[in-house]
């Protein structure tokens, strides 16, 4: 049993949608980069979304395994990419950056940002930490050199300063004591090569024999080899320097990193090699990090990332908690697809290599079947060819599957129904739009002839329903154009809902069940040439907006919006926006990852569906006005059981994603009740006296701070007279407590 429930056996209660905030482990592409030795992580602050994006002022750290958000989501921080440099002396990373004559200067003490008061250089430039000053230096694009004592900038006035230039390398050689500068561009666009060092009093240039290639620099000093490693790039090639003070060398990789526009060196805290912080790749766009090893950059595990992409197929393998991708567009025209496929094991990205495996393809759908444990790959495109196969990944493995099936298509929703283990696929875009219902099961692929619904649409956003055992679907775009209207799917056939208010029309959102909200969600979409970042939750009948994504990030369509019930979280993955430019529309990738993660405030919802019993489906729910803070009481009802007295049980875990190794929910037919499922994994149970069909169970919940956050959840076990069976349950709560 875990530490919560041998304390206390506790539940927690629906609250309003904004105890949920979106936040987010991914680095911007061209961040700016530091080495934080007070915290023993590097910090990533600014930078872009990926190709033809906005900036962001989103900070990040990485601790030399995996990327972690570096502030609440929403609090102040820097405009957008500045220079950086920590001081180890107070303990703080120093920011400088904006725009030339209203430039700002901010501190990171570790948690937060604080923008400085003190009026900042009027230009940018580099900053770097000069031990020997104990003071963090600042040598602007203007030829001018200054220092930062936490309180004020101040002017230095050395002979001999280098002339003004961008692009620049500057680092501190711990060795020699004194900064080096290398490299750079003039304001005309002339590329330098020339190599100067400041002792704390004044500047004088070096005069190597050899020396690096005229560039763009970044410099670091490796703690490692005891030099300066400089990393340089021209428009047609790029290459790794080391410098001892006096002579720069060529270091004779064997294995490189790409010439990647924006890569930044710095001293890892960790290990004092250099690290190479990567940006812009010439096949795609996302951030990688690799340390220099002897003659080899080698990516460091947890960092690596697949690369940005739109219209890629997401699905959770719940067994073993693996996010699978697979495929996607690189680029709208030509059009370019990747056959590629990626698999997330805790905070890692690796790639799948496997033959054979499906072709490289986009707008396709694919599933996790628990009860058969393999992916299932649908259809989508290769360029404008639309697609009818089908491939089923078991056991690291890839067959492609015979037997008839839908018609090739694309752009479809395809969701997996758990309780009735199918897989259903509704319309999509083949020769044309298309208004069809097929289910998959072990035995293949079956029309599902059904009356009425919706109409042919493609583009829609389509999600299973666990808490009222539905499918739904929304919006899309037909022959009449985009569309707005939100339809159910259950056993009976489609029923048209009628919100009050509704998302916008759209095609391309992204859309899932959220088992810790009890609630359908769907984020983004597309109309014409506008995209959004709006966030809708869908509760019964009717939709609401949920917790929003920074207005900051930007919109999104084409994106994947999938449930991890084992981290408790949404994740929205990668995706695309629009973007305009003199030569057109343009679907603008993205990179990173979003989660939705609870505030800190308690929560809970319904989550599954109860099977009928003689009296109806009973119903657990918490009781009306019960507040479910730590060292308070909180109280859990079941209506709907049979009105003969009697007692009902209450299975009691702490979570919702598998069961003795198996994905939940679990089949209960061999326990003799058919048709009905285990939506919790159980760890006690516990009896309440039935009066009139119903019970209640009241907890104390300790005030104990180590608690918060804790997973419950709950299912009731109703014994049934009027059945042939021994009883029924009922549905699940789960929640976190706080």
């Amino acid at each position: 049993m875990n530490a919560f429930l041998r304390l206390a056996v506790a539940v927690v209660i629906a609250v309003p949608l904004a105890a949920q905030v979106w936040q987010t482990r991914s680095p911007a592409i061209g961040a700016s980069v530091v080495a934080d030795a007070t915290h023993g992580r590097v910090l990533l602050q600014g930078g872009n979304l990926g190709w033809f994006t906005s900036t962001t002022n989103r900070s990040v750290w990485f601790d030399g395994i995996r990327f972690e958000p570096a502030g609440l989501p929403g609090a102040a921080s820097p405009p957008l990419a500045g220079a950086m440099a920590h001081d180890p002396a107070r303990g703080r990373t120093v920011w400088h950056g904006g725009t030339v004559g209203s430039m700002q200067t901010w501190e990171h003490d570790g948690a937060v940002w604080t923008q400085a008061v003190a009026i900042a250089p009027p230009t940018p430039g580099e900053l770097v930490w000069h031990a020997a000053l104990a003071r963090v230096l600042l040598v602007a694009i203007d030829s001018t050199t200054w220092t930062w004592d936490g309180a004020a900038w101040t002017q230095l006035v050395p002979a001999s300063p280098p002339p003004g230039r961008t692009g620049f390398g500057l680092a501190y050689d711990e060795a020699r004591q004194c900064t080096v500068l290398l490299g750079g561009v003039t304001s005309t666009g002339v590329t330098l090569a020339d190599t100067w060092e400041f002792d704390g009093l004044n500047w004088s240039q070096v005069t190597p024999m050899h020396a690096p290639f005229a560039g763009r620099a970044t410099l670091a000093f490796d703690r490692v080899r005891q030099r300066i490693v400089a990393r340089v790039t021209d428009p047609s090639q790029f290459a790794t320097w080391e410098f001892d003070g006096v002579d720069w060398s060529t270091i004779p990789i064997a294995v490189n990193a790409p010439a990647a526009l924006g890569a930044r060196l710095v001293t890892s805290p960790l290990s004092g090699a250099c690290w190479l912080v990567e940006g812009w790749l010439p096949a795609g766009n996302s951030v990688r990090i690799r340390e220099l090893q002897g003659q080899a950059w080698l990516p460091l595990a947890g960092c690596q990332q697949p690369d940005g992409v739109y219209g890629s197929a997401v699905a959770v393998d719940t067994r073993r908690d693996v996010v699978w991708r697979h495929g996607g567009r690189l680029a709208d025209n030509p059009f370019l697809d990747t056959d590629v496929a990626w698999l997330r094991f805790g905070e890692s990205w690796l790639e799948h290599v496997a033959v054979p495996r499906p072709s490289a393809r986009a707008f396709h759908g694919m599933v996790y079947d628990p009860g058969r444990d393999r992916l299932v790959l649908f259809g989508g495109k290769q360029g404008n060819s639309p697609l009818g196969d089908t491939w089923e990944l078991h056991a690291g493995q890839w067959s492609l599957r015979s037997g008839p099936g839908p018609s090739a298509r694309a752009r479809f929703g395809m969701v997996h129904d758990p309780v009735r283990a199918r897989t259903v696929l509704f319309g999509g875009q083949g020769t044309g739009y298309l208004g069809d219902v097929w289910t998959s099961t072990a035995n293949g692929w079956a029309a599902w002839p059904l009356v009425g619904g919706p109409s042919p649409r493609a583009g829609h956003a389509m999600a299973y329903d666990a808490a009222n055992d539905r499918i739904v679907v929304f919006g899309g775009e037909g022959p009449a154009g985009v569309l707005g209207d939100t339809w159910s799917l259950t056993d009976a056939g489609w029923t048209q809902l009628a919100p009050t208010v509704a998302p916008l029309p759209c095609h391309g959102a992204a859309m899932a069940y959220d088992p810790y909200a009890g609630q359908v969600t769907l984020v983004g979409g597309r109309a014409g040439n506008t995209s959004y970042a709006d966030v809708w939750r869908l509760h019964g009948g009717q939709w609401s907006l949920g917790p929003p994504l920074p207005a900051s990030e930007g919109t999104w369509h084409a994106a994947a919006l999938v449930a991890v019930p084992a981290r408790r979280r949404l994740e929205l993955l990668f995706g695309a926006h629009v973007w305009s430019f003199v030569f057109g529309i343009v679907d603008a990738r993205r990179f990173d990852t979003w989660e939705l993660v609870s505030d800190g405030q308690p929560r809970a919802a319904a989550h599954g569906s109860g099977c009928p019993g003689s009296a109806g489906v009973p119903f657990l729910a918490p009781a009306p006005g019960s507040v479910p803070m730590l060292g308070g009481t909180f109280t859990v009802q079941l209506a709907g059981a049979p009105a003969a007295p009697g007692l009902a049980l209450l299975a009691v875990g702490g979570g919702i994603a598998t069961f003795a190794g198996e994905p939940l929910p679990l089949p209960l037919a061999g326990l003799g009740l058919p048709g009905c499922h285990l939506w919790v994994a159980p760890e006690l149970l516990l009896a309440s006296n039935v009066t009139g069909g119903a019970c209640a169970w009241s907890f104390a919940l300790p005030a104990n701070p180590a608690l918060a956050g804790a997973v419950v959840a709950m299912q009731s076990v109703v014994p049934d007279a009027g059945l042939a069976t021994f009883g029924t349950v009922s549905n699940a709560v789960v929640g976190e407590a706080w």
